[in-house]
């Protein structure tokens, strides 16, 4: 948790790491896949696991960051088609990617071409809340869903069944990141509002205010466990190729 501090100051992206690699277990000896790291970060925390890994992005900054961080293996995909091979792939791990295609079910079933039978899929978005606070706060001060290239604002769990249908079978769900969590992510990221990919360069304005006051965010965030019974703003799961 310590070196992970070090790369990532954020601490709902460090929510979303620890919780998928308590998602993927061990992945030594497994042919492994991530889509859609965004920063890198994710996608060379997850190298770092052990296994045989490539990470995959549509073209942008968001590939231009995974190469940088992880150096090879990375390859371009769209929201319909991969250019892997059938039945390639031992784990598939997808961070906040459903989010930003019109196409997601088409993607669904690619996924389904290029995974070994048993394989294991996770997925990783935004947990779809009614009349939260919080994504009411994020709308009012500018952090649209549109700003952020995503064409719908998430997803709950019945709508993740109904899209994975029958090709995968759900059998493990979380929602995390309380209150307090977003909230801080929220201010945070209307501070360095127009900064990207700072996590990598760590020269942005955002990055440099987590690593001054990334200590008292950790103190904050553990007010979390105050509202345990609030609907956390990730949801994340596991699923099984059918």
């Amino acid at each position: 948790m310590r070196e992970m501090s070090r790369k990532v100051k954020s601490v709902l992206k460090q929510q979303k790491i620890k919780m998928i690699l308590s998602y993927i277990g061990d992945t030594s000896e497994k042919k492994c896949l991530d889509i859609g790291s965004g920063s890198g970060i994710i996608s060379l925390i997850l190298r770092e696991n052990g296994g045989d890994w490539a990470s995959a992005e549509t073209e942008g900054e968001g590939m231009d960051s995974i190469r940088k961080a992880v150096g090879e293996n990375v390859y371009k995909i769209d929201g319909q088609s991969t250019p892997f091979g059938e039945r390639s792939f031992d784990i598939v791990v997808i961070v906040d990617f459903l989010e930003h295609i019109d196409t997601d079910r088409e993607f669904v079933v690619e996924l389904y071409r290029i995974m070994k039978y048993g394989g294991i899929l996770i997925i990783n978005v935004p947990h779809l809340r009614r009349c939260a606070p919080i994504p009411a706060l994020r709308n009012l001060i500018g952090l649209t869903d549109e700003k952020h290239g995503h064409v719908r604002p998430g997803y709950t769990l019945t709508m993740l069944k109904n899209l994975l249908g029958k090709e995968f079978e759900i059998v493990r769900h979380s929602v995390y990141v309380k209150f307090f969590s977003e909230l801080i992510e929220t201010v945070i990221n209307f501070a360095g509002k127009g900064e990207k990919r700072e996590e990598v360069t760590e020269k942005g304005l955002t990055f440099r205010l987590y690593s001054i006051i990334y200590p008292f965010l950790c103190l904050i965030s553990k007010l979390d466990y105050l509202f345990f019974f609030t609907r956390g703003a990730r949801l994340i799961v596991e699923a099984r190729k059918c």
